[in-house]
């Protein structure tokens, strides 16, 4: 057989091989431990960062509550402010920008390479006005979230909640 077939053949075995490694959960949820049990690390070496749980916050309905903090998403790869302070307790709401060009989305943690460390996500959307609120129950500390939309974590869609007593 020729060297094309093999190569087919190997790349096949090699695609099937690494198609169970993929995290392929999607819509609002939140997450905790990782499958052994353990509280998993999302910190990516930022060692000022809380190691959250589901227990830390509330998914809250926008249309029900008024936010301490709006942080808009997008344009671009960016979250503005980038670093926001909310007082234990309160909320902090999301909205989508109005030149907002791309799908985006808000998923709690800061590490772009650890699919366990999402305590927290919303919906994927491109629609400007789209909004998506959180209350901050937890301790005192500085929360990471991020855009978990291939390529925009890494290409600096991430940013922090400090939350104060």
């Amino acid at each position: 057989m020729n060297t094309q077939y093999w190569a087919m053949v190997v790349g096949g075995l090699l695609i099937l091989a690494l198609s169970g490694c993929s995290d392929d959960s999607g819509g609002n949820e939140t997450r905790g431990d990782d499958a052994s049990g353990a509280r998993a690390d999302a910190t990516s070496g930022r060692d000022d960062l809380v190691q959250a749980s589901v227990e830390n916050f509330e998914l809250v309905d926008c249309g029900d509550v008024e936010a301490s903090t709006d942080i808009e998403v997008g344009p671009g790869f960016q979250y503005n402010p980038s670093g926001a302070t909310v007082p234990q307790g309160e909320v902090v709401k999301w909205v989508w920008a109005d030149e907002v060009d791309e799908e985006h989305n808000v998923v709690g943690g800061y590490d772009c390479d650890n699919p366990r460390s999402r305590w927290f996500k919303s919906e994927s959307s491109a629609e400007p006005g789209v909004t998506f609120c959180l209350r901050f129950v937890g301790e005192p500390g500085t929360y990471g979230y991020q855009c978990t939309i291939p390529g925009h974590c890494g290409g600096g869609m991430r940013a922090t909640v400090e939350v104060t007593r």
